[in-house]
């Protein structure tokens, strides 16, 4: 899937920021999006000593160790996949003139808020992906 991009590198003193835009095509986030809350039903942590848990039930927020990028199977998010590769390889070369040819890994977590209790503090449940080089 090719999605045109527009990108902004930025020296934020110590470290180098990439703000990336992506045209997104129609229903792409919409689908995403179901996809990412059918799995994190799927994987409601239900048990605190579940080892994919991180942190506990005293807190609302919550952190699921699952990596939802390589657990689930869908071509919207292997399309994701690649736009985060495409993106680690133009970091790598903008910032520090660095070709990567490599294998890029990835991993997703998702984090939530409990509702139980009306909790609120402004933080909608999301992902965040971190890639490393090889």
């Amino acid at each position: 899937m090719e999605i045109a991009t527009t990108t902004e590198l930025q020296l934020i003193y110590p470290a180098f920021v990439m703000h990336k835009h992506w045209e997104m095509p129609e229903g792409f986030n919409d689908r995403l999006y179901a996809l990412a809350a059918e799995d994190a039903v799927a994987n409601r942590i239900q048990d605190t000593d579940d080892g994919r848990n991180v942190g506990d039930q005293t807190n609302h927020l919550g952190h699921l160790r699952h990596n939802f990028l390589m657990d689930r199977q869908d071509p919207a998010i292997a399309a994701l996949a690649q736009m985060v590769a495409a993106a680690v390889r133009e970091y790598l070369q903008l910032a520090y003139s660095y070709d990567h040819t490599g294998e890029i890994r990835m991993m997703s977590d998702t984090f939530w808020q409990r509702r139980a209790a009306r909790e609120n503090v402004g933080i909608n449940a999301h992902s965040q992906f971190s890639a490393t080089r090889f």
